[in-house]
């Protein structure tokens, strides 16, 4: 190493002296007396530092940047793995919720068509007493009940029935046997009285109404009886109650077919897609595996011997808000064996699991593109930087030839001309103590910069992950006009919450400063939104409780105390490793509480936290003036106040206005 250091500083003298002009390089060599040597040693040590210190530093460098790349790598990876199994988490939720509201949606129909069937029958009935005088009421009745008895619907499922109200008797049934009977003497296995629920009903919905039953389905040879939606309407003219209904499986069945017809053709992002067996290991859906549906793939295993299936159905059985799985499965993209993680839930409605995923092969690439892209910008940046360095050795010497000369002039004039060098030294020296409080200034400029970073930090993540998810979303085919939109606004929006920051803190002491009347509720949903993505990642749950009021006041100040605070309860929730971390915003009589179960505030601290640069943070994490400046804003500027308490288990920090502010 010593060696290659002499050869360096060699060749950089040679390259010197084409600079400079040999005579004088000569003069400093050939001189024996101390004058000589010390001009020589201020030619070569500065130099041989300057070239020492930049190659460490060089070396350090490029340590640091392969250190980071493979961090950065990591993160990156991590990251998109979190964001995948968001997003498949999020589209099967999705899923099962547009299946129960397609249930809800039919069944609510169905209602609607066997309402509408009797209700029509009704109008007829009524047609017919008005429209056919000379007949008696009992001929009338016969003909009415021999029009019920013929109808049919819904391929023939569908029917109707008809009793006397008044004496019990059954006028028309699809079931002959029970043409005949006093309705008023049946009863359920369970003792209840058919006649009794249906007065009940009639009584209830002022003639009309809905009950459900259970009943054999005369279409099945069986005597085992499923559950059944039935609708009845009494006929004043008649005096009889007529009715019909519906079967809960034949609904289900219907609305499964439909549905499960929707989920083969299904799909998000590049590759993936759904697919749904029931508890039992039978295939409902699958976009690749279509010979297979109506079968069972109970044994159906990956390439490791894992038996799928019965992971699926175990894992989404024993966690009914979902569950994550990874196994190895043919990637339809490439036709090859890839690691996928998949998404399952449990739709009790159908005994049936819903799943869905995506390919980690997919994201390596992404990684490995990401990595060969950052070490060609390490590359170019090494080639800058090297070049640098030299330059930097290379200015260093001419400096260094340049007052090695300039300390012969004075070695060779020091004595006419040494009270010319005091006075020199003298000002010099004024300039050096200027220069410090010049450095001063700048030091209390960089502890501004440094609080205005402490607001910036959150909205520059936000960014970077928008940023960095581009390419993930265009690969996914996710971005459209309505995309970008959506992307451009956030985005947008955050930046003009930087930009206004740097104004609310340039103008923070002003005395000229605008009031105007803003909602309270308003204000802190906007900082909320900003710290959306970050409160999200942490599995940090938000409520806002309470009623709004308005102030008059400095809104944007009122913004960035609401952000510290919510910052610093983050980050006791995210230091503390609070798996499901709470964050309770009330609003209540010109007083807002916000409380976290982040761990508390130790006794010893409290009266201390808002002193100026007064942190519990670990070094380089925290400023200490972000309750400091809390503090003076909302008592200075919005003469309300700001104080503490809490547990030892949670922090609530409390902030509370005038009556008559607005």
């Amino acid at each position: 190493m010593g060696t290659c250091c002499i050869s360096i500083f060699e060749n950089i003298f040679d390259i010197i002296g084409l600079l400079v002009p040999k005579g004088f390089i000569m003069n400093i060599i050939e001189k024996s007396s101390a004058e000589a040597k010390i001009a020589r040693d201020i030619f070569k040590l500065p130099v041989i530092t300057m070239s020492v210190f930049t190659l460490v530093v060089f070396a350090s460098l490029i340590v640091y940047l392969y250190n980071f790349e493979n961090k950065g790598v990591e993160n990156l990876k991590h990251e998109l793995i979190s964001q995948k199994k968001e997003l498949i988490k999020e589209k099967v939720v999705e899923l099962v919720r547009d299946i129960s509201s397609i249930t809800a949606s039919k069944r609510q129909k169905t209602k609607n068509d066997i309402k509408n069937r009797v209700d029509e029958l009704s109008v007829f009935a009524d047609r017919l007493l008005k429209n056919s005088p000379k007949e008696s009421k009992e001929e009338l009745e016969k003909i009415f009940i021999k029009f019920l008895s013929m109808q049919r619907y819904n391929e023939g499922r569908g029917y109707f029935f008809a009793y006397n109200r008044t004496t019990g008797t059954i006028k028309t049934h699809v079931i002959k046997k029970m043409i005949g009977k006093n309705i008023k003497l049946l009863k359920t296995k369970e003792g209840e009285s058919p006649y009794e629920r249906n007065e009940r009903v009639l009584k209830d919905g002022n003639g009309k109404g809905f009950y459900s039953l259970y009943f054999k389905d005369p279409t099945k040879k069986t005597d085992k009886k499923f559950e059944k939606i039935d609708y009845i309407r009494y006929i004043k003219g008649f005096d009889l109650v007529i009715g019909t209904g519906e079967y809960i499986k034949d609904i289900t069945k219907k609305i499964k077919k439909e549905v499960l017809s929707r989920i083969q053709h299904k799909t998000y992002g590049k590759n993936g897609y759904f697919w749904v067996n029931d508890s039992k290991g039978v295939l409902l859906a699958h976009p690749y595996l279509k010979n297979k549906i109506g079968k069972s793939i109970i044994n159906l295993k990956d390439i490791n011997g894992k038996e799928i299936v019965k992971l699926f159905i175990s894992a989404a059985k024993a966690n009914p808000k979902g569950a994550f799985v990874s196994y190895y499965w043919n990637n339809p993209a490439t036709g090859k064996i890839d690691k996928k993680i998949s998404f399952v839930k449990y739709f009790k409605e159908w005994d049936c699991i819903i799943g869905g995923g995506a390919y980690l092969g997919d994201l390596n690439r992404l990684i490995n593109h990401a990595k060969v892209k950052f070490q060609n910008q390490m590359f170019n940046f090494a080639l800058i930087l090297l070049s640098i360095v030299f330059l930097s050795i290379l200015l260093s010497a001419i400096l260094s030839l340049y007052f090695s000369r300039k300390t012969k002039k004075l070695f060779d004039n020091y004595r006419d001309e040494l009270h010319i060098k005091i006075e020199e030294a003298v000002i010099d020296s004024l300039k050096k103590d200027k220069l410090l409080q010049q450095q001063s200034k700048l030091a209390s400029m960089g502890e501004m910069i440094g609080a205005i970073a402490h607001q910036w930090r959150q909205p520059l993540n936000a960014l970077a992950i928008n940023i960095q998810n581009l390419d993930d979303d265009y690969e996914e085919g996710l971005i459209d006009k309505n995309f970008l939109e959506k992307f451009i606004d956030k985005n947008m929006k955050t930046i003009k919450f930087m930009s206004k920051t740097i104004d609310d803190f340039r103008n923070f002491f002003k005395i000229d400063k605008e009031k105007h009347i803003f909602s309270v509720k308003k204000a802190i949903e906007d900082v909320l939104s900003i710290q959306d993505a970050q409160l999200k990642n942490n599995n940090i749950e938000v409520s806002i409780k309470g009623k709004d009021f308005y102030l008059e006041s400095y809104e944007s100040e009122f913004k960035q105390v609401i952000l510290n605070l919510i910052n610093n309860a983050k980050d006791a929730i995210c230091e503390n490793k609070i798996k499901d971390g709470k964050i309770e915003i009330t609003l209540n009589d010109n007083t807002i509480e916000i409380k976290d179960n982040g761990g508390g505030i130790a006794k010893e601290i409290r009266d201390r936290i808002f002193e100026p640069y007064f942190t519990t943070k670990e070094a380089g994490k925290g400023t200490g003036l972000g309750l400091y400046m809390s503090k003076m804003i909302i008592e200075e500027n919005m003469k309300g106040k700001l104080s503490l308490s809490g547990s030892d288990k949670n922090s609530i920090f409390v902030l509370s206005f005038k009556k008559d502010t607005k």
